[in-house]
């Protein structure tokens, strides 16, 4: 007769190395058979939208303040200006780097666009923090530094 603790470990190994086995499946279909995401083309210089009183817009962050993957005139950058030019002609600039982290932001965008004196910011940034397995407390320490200089 088999112990039951030893049948349930014999099962857990299993299973793990079941469950192993597909992560590295998963991984190989992926880097073989994926497809990359193509680079955003967007304009670097200010775009504007919309009449009435003047607003300057800066978006800070990474591809999705970009829209990667997607034709930048639906990107949240241009939707979001389009919506806020309603009432505005907002001066748009936007900043955001694909592969950009928050201490990116802080480092080589923040700075850019104090320049332009914004009254509106959009972060989008996030993403690759995740990826890269940012430590919490350095992207608390950054996105802090960046609000408060904004």
């Amino acid at each position: 007769m088999v112990p039951v603790l030893h049948y349930t470990s014999v099962v857990l190994l299993v299973f793990l190395v079941l469950l192993l086995a597909i992560i590295v499946i998963v991984v190989l279909f992926i880097t073989f058979s994926g497809k990359a995401v193509p680079i955003s083309d967007i304009s670097r210089g200010e775009q504007q939208y919309g009449q009435g009183p003047d607003l300057v817009y800066v978006v800070l962050g990474d591809s999705t303040g970009i829209g990667q993957g997607a034709a930048y005139n639906n990107s949240i950058a241009v939707r979001s200006s389009q919506y806020v030019a309603n009432r505005n002609t907002v001066r748009l600039t936007n900043m955001a780097v694909s592969g950009a982290t928050v201490r990116d932001v802080r480092e080589t965008q923040l700075e850019k666009a104090m320049k332009l004196q914004p009254d509106l910011v959009l972060i989008a940034v996030g993403a690759n923090d995740v990826t890269h397995v940012t430590r919490l407390r350095s992207i608390n320490i950054d996105i802090t530094h960046i609000i408060a200089k904004l």
